[in-house]
């Protein structure tokens, strides 16, 4: 019986081994590189777009976006990958940074899956209604930058206030933890019978070996405990919001704007030889010209721009 029990001790322990393993390969070495490679990429698509001398909403909401993404990889690195480096950092800085990172996480995806919505919104509009993005040419710079904000300030109001109860749900609290040695009778159980009766003898009481030492642990709060909160808000809420609907409005946006350049294109370009070009639809009164959006409209002037 004492020889199945060791056994199954050792195993237990090798596989905790195995774990502590895989997951310092997989979220600190893989992670890392991820994020590196992604701090790099995001890093360089912001100095391109910062570059640029004149800034439309197209470019403002990739520039957020680059930030949105940079913030949550330096978060994500922090919360999984420079912890299976460093012990000190995990033990006396991560458990207490713990439960504000997390939220400040979830905010940051949330502000990155809204600015990828806002970016087909915006394409779908200057596609649908492209002499407004032409008649914005001719405003102040102010008026581009009060366009940019219809779409920022949205997307970071909504994700601060989806994520505040992400604030209450972990709490660092401070716990005395016991721990007591084995005692030696056990430890000797496998000699003589009369050497064992000695050492039973001398070391009965085992309450000498108990100490006690104060540690900080992740604890979760009675939010979190709530299975109805866990049920609708962290799974549901999180697949629609987070997931489903992002995906399902930037198909079907996607969609719209390939047809409406399909539709331009499929215009003659003989039409462009007038003086007075047709309007692209009197019925909506739209300002462009037919042959001015035949020639430059594939991305609404954004190479123009460039």
């Amino acid at each position: 019986i004492r020889a199945s029990v060791a056994s199954r001790g050792l195993g237990d322990v090798y596989k905790r081994q195995i774990l502590k393993e895989l997951q310092f390969y997989i979220d600190g070495v893989a992670t890392s590189i991820i994020g590196i490679t992604g701090i790099v990429i995001n890093l360089a698509a912001m100095i391109a777009l910062l570059q640029s001398r004149h800034r439309h909403v197209f470019q403002n909401l990739l520039l957020s976006l680059t930030i949105y993404n940079l913030a949550l990889i330096l978060l994500v690195l922090a919360c999984f990958a420079v912890p299976q480096f460093s012990d000190n950092y995990r033990h006396y800085i991560l458990i207490y940074a713990l439960p504000f990172l997390i939220p400040l996480a979830q905010t940051a995806m949330s502000c990155s899956s809204c600015t990828t919505v806002a970016l087909s919104v915006e394409r779908y509009v200057s596609i649908s209604t492209p002499y407004r993005r032409y008649a914005s040419h001719s405003k102040m710079s102010c008026t581009k930058a009060s366009s940019s904000a219809n779409y920022l300030l949205p997307i970071l109001v909504f994700s601060i206030l989806y994520n505040i109860p992400r604030y209450f749900e972990w709490a660092a609290v401070q716990i005395s933890v016991s721990h007591q040695r084995p005692c030696k009778q056990n430890v000797l159980g496998n000699v003589s019978n009369r050497i064992t009766t000695q050492v039973h003898s001398l070391y009965l009481n085992c309450t000498s070996d108990i100490t006690r030492e104060v540690v900080t642990k992740l604890v979760p709060r009675a939010l979190r405990l709530n299975k109805t909160y866990v049920k609708i808000y962290i799974c549901w809420m999180s697949f629609f919001l987070n997931l489903l609907v992002p995906l399902s409005v930037m198909f079907i946006l996607n969609v719209v704007v390939y047809r409406e350049l399909k539709k331009l294109w499929a215009i003659p370009l003989t039409y462009c030889a007038h003086e007075r070009c047709i309007q692209l639809n009197q019925k909506s009164h739209s300002l462009l010209p037919t042959c001015h959006a035949k020639s430059c409209l594939l991305y609404t002037s954004d190479a123009a721009d460039e």
